[in-house]
């Protein structure tokens, strides 16, 4: 949890490293960050690409908290949590 941030920054560096290996022109590619978030979002980004013909938005970056595991944990009745005992501490299950 400490360090969601810092791989939240590498994941979204990246999904765009890896548009601009594939696209000629990667001056194109950039992101849109999200002024409105939905509610389970700490941050949202898009890729956008300026000049695609399939339309602006390649890919969302979405940092999701523990929205998706703590749901499946309340509605299966089942505990997504794993406990680590060398940091005395649980996590979520990935």
């Amino acid at each position: 949890p400490s360090e969601m941030e810092k791989w939240f920054e590498f994941w979204k560096e990246e999904r765009m490293n890896w548009y601009k290996s594939i696209f000629t022109h990667p001056e194109n590619l950039g992101f849109y960050e999200h002024e409105k978030l939905a509610h389970y979002a700490k941050k949202a980004f898009d890729i956008n690409y300026e000049a695609s013909p399939i339309g602006k938005e390649m890919e969302g970056i979405h940092w999701r908290g523990d929205w998706d595991l703590a749901g499946h944990s309340k509605f299966s009745g089942v505990d997504q949590r794993k406990l680590y005992p060398q940091y005395r501490r649980d996590f979520w299950r990935c």
